[in-house]
């Protein structure tokens, strides 16, 4: 006859061994996008136009940003953060 002994596993040695086992992950986002626009005055502007066609994007690869504006005395502010953990 066998016999088979068990031992339950500690949750820490489980945690231990997930899949991003000796990864540390450390992530820090700041952005300071802070912007003032006063007192401005726009005469006689010509505005165009602002026309994302069906093809605009065809080749594109990877992240693709578009920031659009048809107006006059505006402040944009773009910020983009891409985190990438790259495991073993």
């Amino acid at each position: 006859m066998l016999f088979s002994q068990t031992e339950t596993a500690l949750l820490e040695e489980l945690d231990n061994a997930r899949g991003r086992e000796g990864v540390d992950i450390f992530t820090l986002n700041n952005m300071n996008v802070r912007a003032t626009l006063s007192d401005n005055v726009a005469n006689h502007n010509v505005n165009g136009y602002n026309i994302i066609d069906h093809g605009s994007f065809a080749q594109t690869s990877g992240i693709t940003d578009v920031v659009q504006n048809s107006g006059n005395n505006v402040i944009i502010q773009n910020s983009t953060m891409v985190n990438v953990t790259i495991a073993p």
